[in-house]
């Protein structure tokens, strides 16, 4: 490992691109960095080709890193959801656990790699029935048939190790080389295989927690890690438990903004055409591009790492405004195509379903005298109520705004199906006034990303 950090010391190179890293780097910060060089190289995640070399240093750095194993005990109890608790049993469908032990070589003098699968996120009553792994083609054709033929799939699945790191699609596995992607997942141990492509934190169960590293990326005087924990497991809603946005940052997002504002609008359904927004809405918005703000790009960094989804998949930060009395009726982050049908602009934008937001990370930029709370309709896998601009603590998970403090949600699952769990909103300001920010984050690089540009 000390020679590792020697390494790091003076400049990672991939693939050409230099990325310069401090020498008092702690082993701990590695993976951060090269979460993100290795997410500029990738680019979408349908993307463009990626070189041989590529993976090659991709298979290296995952031997540096600490990546959780399956050797370890406790990765069961920070990864598997309870297969005995029947309202969390089906929360993990679309996430599968691949546990890479190696074995003796094979004939071709490759490594033979057996794989323990954990479907669905969890550990049925029968052990799980491991099978080899002779080559990178075995492999895909071995989870080709665990979740079913690809033609009947709505996207290619994606692999990453426990810390969130892109390893292969699952075009890739029949393109890269077998040593490599055999070397890869042997160094990664513990393999996440998302459906839905995107990586998502496993929820695991209410009150759990997790550190993530978002080294090399927070203000100043802040933590090297964040402890995400699970507030509500459907709709999968974490918070997290550290100051995710410094007080002079809120601040500076406050004054940038405060000169646009203008009133909040909505994306109108096909039976919502003709009404005002401020039906449903109340607010003031304005979306703030990060520009060459370094401020506002250190948060766009900070999400992407806390995430593990680039910030080319990023909106701009939404800054919202609420005066006494304002507030959001419950709504959905995602866009269902059977409630825009009639709108070409909309399903052009997410190409009839097949692009969508996936998560919401929302920031509150300022304490509330009263109110202002961001409520969660179904919290729980409850119904939904029938009055969503009802706020009664009866009817939902509510979160009370803290300056500084992030929570986040998902709007499509592990499969890359919309949840409608997800629904929530804005409760009305009771005294003071509210500030708050969100990004929305896609399931793909979006064109109009500042940071594909």
């Amino acid at each position: 490992m000390r020679d590792l950090l020697f390494f790091f010391a003076g400049c990672l190179t991939v693939f050409g691109l230099r990325f310069f890293v401090a020498p008092d780097l702690h082993a701990s910060n590695v993976h951060d960095h090269v979460f993100r060089a290795l997410s500029y190289l990738q680019g979408d995640l349908q993307g463009t080709s990626t070189s041989q070399n590529t993976f090659q240093s991709k298979s290296s750095i995952v031997s540096s890193l600490s990546s959780p194993q399956c050797t370890d005990p406790s990765w069961k109890e920070n990864f598997l959801y309870d297969a005995e608790d029947p309202k969390s049993a089906s929360l993990g469908r679309g996430l599968h656990y691949l546990c890479v032990t190696t074995s003796s070589a094979s004939s071709s003098g490759l490594k033979g790699l057996q794989v323990t699968p954990y479907l669905n996120a969890v550990e049925s009553r029968i052990p799980p029935s491991p099978f080899s792994f002779p080559s990178a083609e075995s492999l895909s054709l071995n989870l080709q048939e665990l979740m079913g033929p690809q033609e009947r799939r709505d996207r290619d699945f994606v692999l990453y190790d426990g810390n969130g790191l892109q390893l292969f699609t699952e075009r890739e596995l029949l393109t890269v080389s077998s040593e490599i992607v055999q070397e890869t997942l042997s160094r990664a141990g513990l393999v996440l295989l998302f459906e839905g492509a995107v990586f998502i934190w496993p929820g695991v169960r209410v009150g759990h927690q997790r550190n993530v590293s978002i080294s090399g990326t927070g203000y100043q005087g802040g933590p090297n890690y964040l402890t995400l924990e699970t507030l509500t497991l459907r709709p999968l809603l974490f918070g997290v438990v550290e100051q995710f946005v410094s007080n002079e940052e809120c601040n500076h997002i406050q004054n940038r903004s405060r000169p646009h504002m203008k009133q909040s609008g909505v994306s109108l359904m096909d039976k919502d055409k003709g009404k005002a927004a401020t039906e449903w809405r109340t607010s003031s918005t304005y979306f703030l591009p990060s520009g060459m703000d370094q401020v506002l790009r250190g948060v766009d960094h900070r999400v992407e790492s806390l995430t593990k989804i680039s910030k080319k998949n990023q909106e701009q930060i939404q800054v919202l405004n609420y005066g006494v009395e304002q507030k959001y009726d419950g709504h959905h982050d995602f866009f269902d195509p059977k409630m825009y049908a009639n709108d070409k602009n909309t399903m052009k934008l997410i190409e009839n379903g097949r692009r969508n937001r996936v998560a919401t990370v929302f920031f509150y930029l300022s304490d509330v005298a009263g109110g202002g709370e961001t409520m969660f309709f179904c919290a729980h896998g409850k119904p939904a109520p029938k009055n969503l601009a009802d706020c009664s603590p009866e009817n939902g998970h509510k979160v009370k705004p803290e300056k500084g403090k992030v929570i986040i949600f998902y709007s499509l699952d592990f499969a890359g199906k919309t949840d409608p769990f997800s629904l929530h909103g804005g409760c009305p300001v009771l005294e003071g006034e509210k500030w708050s920010g969100n990004k929305w984050i896609w399931n793909s690089a979006m064109h109009f990303s500042e940071y594909n540009k």
